[in-house]
């Protein structure tokens, strides 16, 4: 929340969850159209893609096939990973908040008409071993869109939809053919909040609390996934995933909550390896929701990314996510990793007619 001496706290702060404490460990956050658990900062920067590569804790939550790649026992201990999402808009408008008159976020909002504003937070603890491994997972996600609202003579209303994840997951993966063939199962226990509405702006400014506008629930789902190495020269392999196998239940907390159900979405990816001594480059393309449980504009479903690392300590990535531009980077330093940069979600259903532009950065501990 943006805090001046005489600022006056409102309702709209609550809505956009502006608190660290909100996006830490409250249950009050927004989802995304596709319903993802968690979303992988490295997979980000290169178009959201890695289906056909998912290793580590992106396996769990893009294809558990992927946890079975690599020699050894141990993969490794994520103690912490706290990644955090903002809009760009979000950025402005919380700077005009800062520095309007009274530090008014409602006069603010209305200057921001027509844009969304996003934040996000997620974390990852878990033991990942060669084919097994146990995590623990939070994700929150906010959107709050202000528009011209015909049915109120024109004037604003808001629309928003939050989302909130935090549970446990359970992998297990194996090798097949000489590790031709990965395959992998992931199951979560889940506890879920859920709140969409849209109301007048005014109208929002008098709520006294968000709480009764939230279903709460419990979920397990089951998300399956498998890798193929394919034949010929380099390094290529073809993913398919799974996920929420035949929609996972939400069992809400009390029989007067609603909370959706995680529709059943299958995705597939392909990806192309070239390597050497000193580094490796990566072509990745991931087709999203195969069946158009979400969507049907192929647009939205196509993801092109490319990324390049050096010894596995440095990275740069680049890609198209909805047909919006990404940008990411990495600098791992073995028992301390950060990621950064940017990429593109289009929120409505034609691509490019309302694209968010989201900045990201992770800071990861463990070895």
């Amino acid at each position: 929340m943006v805090c001046r001496s005489h600022f006056q706290p409102n309702r709209i702060a609550m809505i956009l969850g502006i608190t660290s404490a909100l996006g830490l460990w409250t249950e009050i956050a927004l989802g995304d159209q596709f319903q993802r658990i968690y979303r992988s900062p490295t997979a980000l920067g290169r178009g959201d893609t890695g289906v056909a590569i998912a290793d580590n804790e992106e396996a769990i939550f893009y294809n558990p096939a992927g946890l079975a790649q690599g020699s050894g026992i141990f993969k490794g201990l994520t103690l912490f990973s706290p990644a955090l999402e903002i809009s760009g808009d979000t950025r402005a408008l919380v700077m005009d908040a800062a520095t309007s008159q009274g530090g008014d976020l409602v006069s603010s909002l209305t200057q921001h008409i027509g844009a969304n504003q996003h934040i996000g937070f997620s974390n990852f603890t878990g033991v990942l071993l060669r084919r097994v491994a146990i995590g623990l997972v939070t994700s929150n996600e906010t959107d709050v869109l202000v528009y011209k609202d015909p049915a109120q003579g024109g004037l604003e209303a808001v629309s928003a939809g939050l989302y909130s994840t935090t549970g446990l997951t359970f992998t297990l993966a194996d090798s097949y053919y000489g590790g031709k063939m990965l395959l992998g199962m992931t199951l979560g226990y889940y506890k879920r909040a859920q709140a969409e509405f849209e109301i007048g702006l005014l109208e929002a400014q008098s709520l006294e609390s968000t709480s009764d506008l939230f279903g709460y629930g419990t979920t397990t789902p089951v998300t399956l996934g498998a890798i193929f190495m394919l034949p010929g020269k380099g390094e290529s392999s073809l993913g398919i995933t799974v996920h929420n196998l035949g929609d996972a239940h939400v069992t809400p907390d009390s029989a007067d909550m609603s909370v959706d159900s995680l529709k059943q979405r299958i995705d597939i990816g392909y990806a192309s390896t070239t390597s050497s001594k000193a580094a490796k480059a990566r072509l990745l393309v991931d087709y999203i929701d195969a069946t158009s449980t979400y969507t049907s504009n192929l647009y939205k479903k196509l993801h092109i990314g490319g990324e390049i690392t050096l010894g596995k300590r440095i990275g740069i990535s680049a890609g198209l996510n909805q047909g919006g531009p990404c940008v990411g980077t990495f600098i791992d330093a073995w028992l301390f990793r950060m990621d950064a940069g940017f990429y593109t979600e289009e929120i409505s259903e034609k691509v490019g007619l309302r694209s968010d532009r989201r900045y990201f950065m992770r800071f990861k501990t463990g070895f």
